[in-house]
């Protein structure tokens, strides 16, 4: 026996595929420029061709309540087109491609209930160019960012609203059998599909509170780095302030050392001036290179470095119009030295050459260079061949490559990680459009 949604189908089965075909162009531009908000797509051919499938099969796929036949492909298949043709993390992309997935289902599947079949096709195109136009004030500004344990917070979150849509679409029945009773007919058409349509309007309600989540993570995310910026530029500051001070006291009192080395010996001339040129104002000097970013972050350790006498050697070519965010170059710097450090604090005061600091970077022809060397303190623990902090609190602490990962992820560089002859060599990559 044909159901009332079959009997509709191939009364209108001749028109149907005419006005598929000319309005699939519109659904499957608004479904790519939906996705386009959140991900960054992949540069190529294939890639293209990968998405292109992925929104129109998602768009254009006919859902039923009741119907699993289409569900469950539609969603993996644009899942896995999503992840192979944007260049976000997976997690990013498991997300936003299931938040998507699920929206354009949910409508489809609202639309074949309570809609005429005739016209599926263009409010089918109306109703994803509505969906993008909702979805794109939740864009993201191009220097905000998630971490990747957000990204799998808000993964999971999307699991309770896309199992409601699961739940009506795969479980609910599909239509009653008119062999059955009235009263069992009447049940299902006056409370389990309304159960069902108030289930998806309530599950396309959370996939929105999800996107006002992620924007709101991402601009408290971004909050906090400022934050970090904000900190490192005020010990840069406060730096420059105190060597500024330490060099007019030191000008001021010229004229007084400059008398009494006209009245030393020779011998103890010599020593006079060997400790006025160990001064701090003369030896130290606040600019490595010419960005100051990077000259706030080796200025705040700094104070470090001479307090446990690390010999600190510094090489850099790093221009102040570099490409890269300025949270992104503290992330890599801050967390590299502050490694560096507490790697050579570990070693004795008895034993001080082995405290010892390389750090070389530059920037040239597009392409980011960083390596930074150090001792490599037997107390570093290692686990299946990884690094890791030696620290008692070892689920709030760790030594910051994670970090520089993530920083250098961003711009798809790498970060590679070498021990040899004793030391620890942190090396890091980046080609910068």
């Amino acid at each position: 026996m044909l159901t009332e949604h079959s009997a509709a189908y191939y009364q209108w089965m001749p028109v149907i595929p005419i006005l598929s075909w000319a309005f699939a162009p519109i659904t499957t531009f608004f479904c790519l420029k939906s996705v386009r908000v959140f991900l960054v797509p992949k540069k190529g051919k294939l890639c293209f061709l990968l998405r292109l499938t992925g929104a129109f099969l998602l768009s254009a796929m006919i859902i039923y309540i009741g119907d699993p036949d289409n569900f469950i492909p539609t969603l993996l298949i644009f899942s896995v087109t999503a992840c192979l043709g944007y260049e976000n993390s997976r997690w990013q992309k498991l997300t936003i491609a299931f938040i998507t997935a699920s929206l354009g289902l949910s409508i489809s599947a609202l639309l074949s209930e309570l809609a005429p079949i005739e016209l599926w096709p263009p409010l089918r195109g109306f109703l994803w160019m509505s969906l993008f136009f909702s979805i794109r004030r939740y864009h993201l500004e191009d220097n905000f960012h998630l971490s990747d344990s957000l990204w799998k917070l808000l993964f999971f979150l999307n699991l309770t609203p896309l199992g409601l849509v699961m739940t009506v679409c795969l479980g609910f029945p599909l239509s009653v059998d008119e062999e059955n009773n009235a009263a069992l007919i009447h049940f299902f058409k006056m409370t389990v599909k309304p159960i069902g349509y108030i289930l998806l309007l309530l599950a396309i309600l959370s996939f929105y509170g999800l996107l006002s989540a992620i924007k709101t993570l991402a601009r408290q995310y971004r909050l906090e780095q400022d934050q970090v910026l904000y900190e490192t530029n005020r010990q840069y500051y406060l730096q420059l302030e105190q060597t500024q001070l330490e060099i007019r006291k030191f000008r001021h009192d010229m004229v007084h050392h400059l008398q009494a080395l006209t009245l030393l010996s020779e011998e103890e001339r010599t020593d006079y001036l060997k400790d006025l040129l160990d001064h701090p104002s003369l030896k130290y000097s606040t600019g490595f290179c010419q960005n100051q970013t990077v000259n706030a972050v080796i200025n705040a350790k700094m104070s470090r470095i001479r307090e446990a006498s690390i010999d600190f050697h510094c090489k850099l070519s790093i221009p102040q119009d570099i490409p890269m965010e300025k949270i992104d170059l503290c992330t890599i710097f801050a967390n590299c030295l502050e490694n560096a450090i507490e790697a050579c604090e570990k070693f004795s005061s008895i034993v001080p050459f082995m405290r010892t600091i390389s750090l070389e970077s530059r920037y040239d022809k597009g392409i980011f260079l960083l390596q930074c060397k150090n001792p490599l303190p037997d107390s570093l623990l290692t686990e299946d061949g990884k690094l890791v902090t030696s620290k008692h609190d070892r689920k709030n602490h760790g030594i910051g490559i994670p970090s520089i990962r993530e920083a250098a992820g961003r711009y798809h560089g790498t970060v590679e990680t070498v021990v040899m002859d004793g030391k620890f060599i942190l090396l890091v990559n980046i080609i910068l459009s």
